[in-house]
């Protein structure tokens, strides 16, 4: 299973109660993207509250209480992420890795601002940084073939891609010399 920066820092913490301490100043819940994570996050974080230790069992059993384990995929899949990451060494710079997404996805969502952007799935994950990289640059080539081509089905727009923006082909070309 390829796990993405959450699952290995949530299976961190579950492999060692010390991770928590080690993240805790540098992750806010607001930065996991996947709202299954967000509240597996926030039982560990309810549980350190209480003075008491973080495991598989512990968390599992306090999502049970709120009536969210089988939401978050149950008890299996809580043990599955602790049994996939062999170490809790890397979480530091992990949780420095998903802030620094998240920022991204803000200045992109601040850049944007007024500009729907996509979801990717209906629990209403973010697009990563790049896939909206990816659909920004689509829908700019689109627009400006349409533009120059006045809705000619082929044709080759005199626009070019440089420095993250488009520009006059003629324009592009002095820009990236």
């Amino acid at each position: 299973m390829k796990m993405t920066l959450e699952e290995k820092i949530i299976g961190a913490i579950l492999i060692d109660d010390n991770a928590y301490e080690k993240v805790c100043d540098i992750l806010q819940l607001k930065q996991f993207k996947n709202p299954n994570m967000r509240r597996i996050y926030m039982s560990m974080h309810i549980l350190k509250h209480r003075k008491g230790l973080i495991d598989v069992h512990r968390v599992a059993g306090l999502l049970s209480e709120t009536g969210s384990l089988m939401g978050v995929g149950g008890l299996g899949y809580i043990a599955k992420l602790a049994s996939e990451v062999s170490s809790s060494k890397d979480v530091e710079e992990w949780a420095r890795c998903l802030v620094l997404d998240w920022e991204e996805q803000e200045e992109l969502r601040r850049k944007y601002a007024g500009i729907e952007l996509p979801r990717l799935d209906p629990q209403g994950d973010w697009v990563t940084v790049e896939e909206m990289r990816t659909i920004l640059h689509k829908e700019n080539e689109e627009f400006y073939k349409k533009l120059k081509c006045n809705g000619k089905k082929e044709c080759k727009p005199e626009v070019g891609f440089n420095k993250s923006k488009w520009m006059p082909l003629e324009e592009a070309k002095k820009t990236s010399d």
